[in-house]
């Protein structure tokens, strides 16, 4: 039944039905940080939310992508993971970019405070769309 939603969900937005799991499980990942971060924000206790942001994205990338290449690699005998990584240069470069800018914005902007502006989140939103838009249309193209 999932399968059906997602795909009828891909055919209706023009996405293949591979990248669209991607992209659902990805959100379905997500949200909750992003939800937990605009919470303690609220709270006026933007600190405590950078570091859950920062946090969250740490563990992703060293305990669930480290302990999905030890599962996979101890299931093939412990044989290498070939990773195309040059399909992705640049997806893993413009990662990068959402990192340097909050830095500018944080640190190279405020007169030597570090505090988070209003007109920082309109910044960094714009940020994730562009990303994320660029992701999938690249994603797109990389998984035909």
């Amino acid at each position: 039944r999932g399968r059906d939603i997602c795909a009828k969900f891909s055919s209706c937005i023009g996405m293949s039905l591979g990248l669209t799991g991607i992209t659902l499980l990805v959100v379905g990942n997500s949200v909750p940080d992003a939800l937990s971060s605009i919470f303690i924000a609220q709270k006026e206790k933007g600190d405590t939310a950078v570091a859950n942001v920062f946090g969250s994205s740490i563990f992703d990338i060293g305990l669930c992508i480290g302990t999905g290449y030890i599962l996979q690699s101890a299931t093939e005998g412990g044989d290498e993971i070939d990773f195309d990584a040059g399909r992705y240069n640049l997806l893993i470069i413009l990662v990068f970019l959402p990192l340097l800018v909050f830095l500018a914005l944080v640190l190279g902007f405020n007169g030597g405070v570090t505090s988070l502006r209003y007109w920082h989140g309109p910044i960094l939103i714009f940020l994730y769309l562009a990303y994320t838009t660029f992701a999938v249309i690249d994603l797109e193209y990389i998984m035909k």
